[in-house]
């Protein structure tokens, strides 16, 4: 099972329509990425076994989805935002930030 689905985002952002699907997969697909970018993490669906050559990994945890979920709604609701690491919203920087790996060596 992905870590978050574009039916999911949907229920959070209350779109009834099917139009908006590839973009919404596009902003879930952006909104993990920048969590393993921000975070220097490799992230896991649950349930996956995480490799033991790689040591930054991390199970998608609900509050690592929440912080994703909150992204998306923003970057949905301001599309000129998208991409600006500058500017993540409150919910998410709190939400992700006791999840940073680093790196000590």
């Amino acid at each position: 099972m992905p870590i978050l689905t574009v039916e999911q985002v949907k229920l959070r952002l209350k779109i009834d329509t099917d139009d908006e699907d590839s973009d919404l997969q596009l902003l879930i697909d952006a909104a993990l990425s920048t969590f393993e970018e921000v975070n220097n993490r490799k992230l896991f669906e649950l349930g996956v076994e995480i490799p033991e050559n790689v040591a930054n990994g991390i199970h998608a945890s609900p509050s690592i989805v929440q912080g994703a979920l909150s992204l998306i709604g923003y970057w949905h609701e301001n599309p000129e935002a998208t991409g600006n690491l500058e500017k993540l919203p409150k919910s998410t920087t709190w939400a992700w930030s006791r999840h940073r790996f680093i790196n000590v060596g």
